[in-house]
Formats: C-alpha cells, structure tokens, sequence
C-alpha cells in the first residue's frame, strides 16, 4: 500500500551547505514542517504507526538548475518531520524508515517535494 503528498514548497528549499542564522533556519524548517502535516492530514494518510516504510522524496524545482540531491536532505527531513507532527509516523528512526530515497523530478511551475510513502511488508 502507498500513499503520495505533494508538499507545495512554503519557503525556499533549505540547503545543507547553506550557511545562514539560526533564526531563518527555522523559520524555513517551520514552514516546511508544517506543510507537510497539513498537506498529510489533507490526504487523510492513515497513522502508520509501527511502520517500516519506504520513503520517495522527489524534489521538483522551478528553474532547470544542477544542484546536489544530498543538499536537500534539511528540508525533506522537516517533511518528514511534519509527517510525525500529523501522526502518520510515530517515530522517523531507521526502524521506522529503513529506506529514504531522494530524486530529482522535473521543472514545474510551482517548486515541491513530492513524497511518496509506502509499507513494506
């Protein structure tokens, strides 16, 4: 069984090797998180408490620019995080996510994460 939530991007990607103040981390992460509980609460995602899941996180951008799939890793982690803040997943521990994958989707006219949750049986 899958599910797939679309996460409008609320702020800019949070970057990896992005240097900036604590302060506008967090406000991105904030925003981030919690687009992705409401966005998974919207999809009425069922609690998938015990897990393992395999997560997809594909990140669709609206320029054509190279960049490096490991520098996005801070913002799925706060989608991911918004998902335990909607109750879909009680931990994110690799118990619970033995599998996260990160993949370069296409150029669209609104930039988002579109992550892809499935139980592994």
């Amino acid at each position: 069984m899958s599910w797939v939530i679309e996460v409008p991007a609320p702020a800019a990607f949070i970057r990896s090797n992005d240097h900036t103040h604590w302060r506008n981390r967090h406000t991105l992460t904030s925003a981030w998180r919690d687009a992705a509980a409401w966005r998974a609460r919207a999809a009425k995602v069922p609690a998938l408490a015990l897990g393992p899941v395999h997560i997809t996180a594909t990140i669709h951008r609206k320029d054509r620019a190279r960049y490096d799939l490991d520098g996005a890793a801070p913002t799925i982690k706060a989608c991911i995080d918004g998902l335990r803040d909607a109750t879909v997943l009680a931990e994110d521990d690799c118990r619970v996510i033995p599998r996260l994958t990160i993949a370069a989707g296409e150029k669209r006219d609104t930039a988002c994460v579109v992550l892809r949750i499935e139980a592994i049986r």
